[in-house]
């Protein structure tokens, strides 16, 4: 019986006989099967650090510092690049409690920390943050806090 055949029953359709074929003889794109080469050394050997032309140093806008309560502090911010800089990294700095604090930068480019600072006093002054994209670091962006309890 022929599958291409219809049936002279009204409202029968043309059937379709799917089936599973191996792939096993048949040459796989060297993508899949790990042989593409490594890419070549950049000239004068090492890696490259300097962007190609055209790249222009990253820039993190909107950095604030929200007050949550007793201390709590929500910084965020958004960091414009000339490509994704999702999954790279924001460092913080400038007071003591953010000294080394890093959060990852989320796919629309935006990032969060939310920490304690400390209400004696020692943290009262100027919070930073900066990232690197490209090989070029970012504006240093600063928004001052006073943390009370």
């Amino acid at each position: 019986m022929s599958w291409f055949t219809t049936s002279a029953r009204p409202g029968s359709a043309l059937r379709t006989r799917l089936r599973l074929e191996s792939l096993d003889a048949r040459a796989l794109p060297s993508s899949l099967i790990g042989d593409d080469p490594a890419p070549p050394d950049p000239p004068g050997g090492g890696s490259i650090v300097n962007p190609p032309p055209g790249i222009t140093a990253p820039r993190i806008i909107d950095f604030i510092g929200v007050a949550v309560a007793d201390g709590w502090y929500t910084f965020t911010g958004r960091v414009e690049a000339d490509t994704s800089p999702a999954g790279l990294s924001v460092l913080f700095g400038g007071i003591p409690s953010l000294g080394a604090q890093m959060v990852t930068i989320a796919s629309d480019g935006t990032f969060s920390l939310y920490i304690h600072l400390q209400t004696n006093g020692s943290d009262d002054g100027t919070a930073t943050a900066q990232t690197t994209v490209n090989g070029q670091q970012s504006n240093l962006a600063e928004y001052d806090v006073t943390p009370s309890a």
